[in-house]
């Protein structure tokens, strides 16, 4: 795969899944705007990439953040042909009694407007070219049910997806793709942030996680953000022009059903149990 001469930004980009896509697009060549709400962290991602690369602070839960962030890259690079709307928030592992508006609100502008609003306006640059890609971070918690930190999580994850297929047959008429791709069992801080956003503690904590995750999934092994970075860049590139309103799954297996030596055990237990 080949980007160059293409620009993209990656949003949530200064850690876990977003900076991989940040690193891996900039590999294959193109011009890459980092972008989150830690200046200096965001700052040093961009400095350690490969190619030409750029930060621009931006939260995605506000709408003028979100056009400065499309504006001022299109003023220093020309154009956008890859928006990766990543930027997201772990939810909290609330009952449904425990849910609030405030909440409800805080999360549903970072996990689903923020993606809005970065498809909007990324379209509209993209529009001026008749073509560019946007890809949207799922989750396999939009899927299925238990599969998220939270209720709210996964119905907004589960948006995110469905929004991905309808703004997709809008935009095709443009030249655009829009496409989401849905994470598994990855291995990021995402799981281990704190109120204050401690990023040491979290890199600690996603550690602790590999060997449980290893053993979520039918292959054995914890997902990494490359994983994801990998078919992100494919969606990026020329090499899937012809594909658009798709959702795509990595999570190694584990929507499929339980790993096979674990339901031939169980197999084994039942036909003893009715033989005896």
């Amino acid at each position: 795969m080949n980007l160059e001469n293409k620009v993209a930004i990656v949003t949530g980009s200064t850690s876990g899944i977003g900076k991989s896509c940040a690193e891996k697009l900039s590999k294959l060549g193109a011009k890459v705007v980092v972008s989150g709400r830690r200046i200096k962290i965001g700052e040093k991602v961009s400095q350690n990439l490969t190619g030409e690369s750029c930060f621009i602070k931006a939260d995605m839960s506000n709408e003028d953040d979100v056009k400065n962030l499309v504006d001022a890259t299109v003023n220093k690079y020309g154009k956008l042909d890859i928006m990766v709307n990543n930027a997201g928030i772990p939810g909290p592992l609330i009952s449904l009694d425990q849910i609030t508006n405030d909440t409800l609100n805080y999360m549903t502008s970072t996990l689903f407007f923020g993606v809005i609003m970065g498809t909007k306006y990324a379209a509209k640059e993209m529009r001026k070219n008749n073509s560019g890609s946007i890809i949207n971070l799922g989750s396999i918690a939009g899927h299925l049910g238990g599969y998220g930190t939270s209720h709210i999580y996964s119905s907004l994850k589960s948006a995110v997806i469905q929004f991905t297929k309808s703004v997709g047959l809008e935009l095709a008429e443009s030249g655009i793709r829009v496409n989401s791709v849905s994470p598994g069992a990855i291995v990021t801080g995402i799981f281990g942030k704190t109120e204050d956003d401690n990023s040491e503690t979290a890199d600690k904590n996603s550690d602790s996680l590999k060997s449980v995750f290893s053993q979520a999934q039918p292959i054995k092994r914890a997902g990494k953000p490359e994983d994801i970075a990998n078919v992100v860049a494919f969606l990026a590139s020329d090499e899937s022009t012809f594909v658009t309103s798709s959702d795509y799954l990595v999570d190694g297996g584990m929507i499929a059903g339980r790993q096979f030596s674990v339901t031939l055990e169980r197999m084994k237990i039942l036909s003893e149990m009715a033989n005896k």
